[in-house]
């Protein structure tokens, strides 16, 4: 995810999903998701934001590893980066 997909003062973070099977994974489209940020989840993205060396928040290719990290720091279990989309969808 990189610092441009995510904005704390307007409280979102557009992450890009790519769903398509992986045959049609050529011809994909990238699709933008608003995802809005509790001021928990501000937090944590500040702290990640803070630490982030380029002009990435995390990488792609470590998502999980990152999202475990985060969710150890805010002692949270169980919980799935997705979730926050989910979520968001049925509250609005």
């Amino acid at each position: 995810m990189k610092k441009d997909q995510v904005s704390l003062s307007e409280g979102w973070v557009k992450p890009i999903s790519y769903k398509t099977g992986r045959r049609r994974m050529a011809t994909a489209q990238p699709k933008l998701r608003t995802i809005p940020l509790t001021d928990r989840a501000r937090t944590e993205f500040e702290k990640l934001l803070a630490k982030s060396k380029d002009e990435y928040v995390f990488p792609y290719r470590s998502i999980k590893k990152a999202w475990a990290t985060v969710c150890k720091e805010a002692k949270v279990k169980g919980f799935w980066f997705r979730w926050l989309r989910d979520e968001a969808e049925n509250r609005w």
